[in-house]
């Protein structure tokens, strides 16, 4: 798995670079690029998966999401090139950007359901044992506190709304940057979860662990198991086409919601006491991924890092934290040890 995310994050450096090659003055236009490109590159994935597994689109709900694309991605071309607004531009851009991911995503999972491919439930579950992660103590805590339970459903139920929202404020605010990097990363950690969920997928830590009766009528309707009715439907073939009105999230590794928790508190990190609210809030979300999403520990864990992994500026900020330790390490005069040079110790 972390071969495949060292390639991915490759990809991700390969494509970010070319789109900024031309110009270099960091303008919302190049900061644009990699999120058009992922999504355009989605789409192309997400249509061969369609066709192998043989699944239709619903029209009508296609007609109206693209169409609704296709309006903002013109108004993002009119205030960006024929009457200039910034504001609006990135407004129009980044919702469209999120909603074109979402469909992608949303389509792309329902679809690799039909792959058939072996569920990894045992070998989750395991991990999870390994790690030290226990999730049945954690289910049993949050039914026996009805208060934390309804708190948590909230947060976890807000995931995809705040990322939007988030999208939104940072438009207005002007930092158009950090709103193209969130399209960016959560189009492709949608995509990524999506996609691995055809080759590797998983019903759900309910689903292996079954929770006794009293814990699931204690905890908030549908916690854990509300999309397994879905997820059944189309893993046994009774459903064959798409609805884009009703997507349901069917993904358990890497989770979804750990990554759009992380994405959206970095994004709007540098606010105050507003940064702040929003970690707290990011770290109710990837609790509350566990009782209400049904995921396994190893779920959250795996999404974190895909965050980690697609994040240019994390990398930039993390590089940079390197640079600055290897100035202060030589500042002590380690050097005349012959240990003065970090990037030695990075190679090996």
């Amino acid at each position: 798995m972390l071969t495949v995310l060292t390639i991915f994050r490759d990809v991700l450096c390969l494509v970010a670079t070319r789109a900024r090659r031309k110009s270099g003055n960091g303008t919302a236009a190049n900061d644009a690029g990699p999120a058009w490109l992922a999504c355009c590159v989605s789409s192309i994935a997400t249509a061969c998966l369609l066709g192998f597994t043989h699944t239709a689109m619903a029209a009508g709900p296609l007609l109206v999401i693209a169409g609704s694309i296709c309006l903002l991605i013109g108004i993002h071309w009119l205030y960006t090139r024929r009457r200039p607004e910034p504001v609006l531009a990135a407004a129009a851009g980044g919702l469209a950007v999120l909603m074109w991911a979402g469909a992608i995503a949303g389509t792309t999972a329902l679809a690799a359901l039909r792959t058939d491919a072996p569920l990894i439930d045992t070998v989750l579950a395991n991990a999870d044992a390994v790690l030290g992660l226990r999730t049945p103590p954690l289910v049993a805590w949050v039914a026996s506190h009805p208060a934390v339970g309804v708190f948590l459903a909230f947060a976890y139920g807000s995931t995809v709304p705040l990322v939007f929202l988030a999208a939104m404020l940072l438009a207005c605010m002007r930092r158009e940057a950090a709103m193209w990097e969130l399209c960016f990363v959560f189009s492709v950690c949608g995509a990524f979860c999506a996609f691995v969920s055809a080759l590797i997928p998983a019903y759900g830590a309910f689903s292996y662990y079954r929770p006794g009766p009293d814990i699931v009528r204690a905890l908030p309707a549908g916690a854990g198991q509300y999309y397994m009715s879905t997820f059944d439907a189309y893993r046994s073939g009774a459903l064959a086409s798409v609805n884009l009105f009703r997507l349901s999230g069917v993904v358990a590794f890497p989770s979804f919601h750990a990554a759009m928790a992380w994405m959206m508190a970095f994004a709007l990190r540098g606010l105050g006491r507003i940064s702040w609210l929003v970690w707290f809030w990011s770290g109710a979300i990837v609790v509350s991924a566990v009782p209400m999403g049904g995921h396994y520990g190893v779920d959250i864990l795996a999404g974190t890092i895909l965050w980690m992994v697609a994040t240019p500026s994390l990398w930039r900020k993390m590089a940079g934290s390197f640079s600055n330790a290897d100035v202060a390490f030589q500042a002590t005069g380690a050097g005349r040890f012959g240990l003065h040079d970090l990037s030695l110790w990075r190679k090996r």
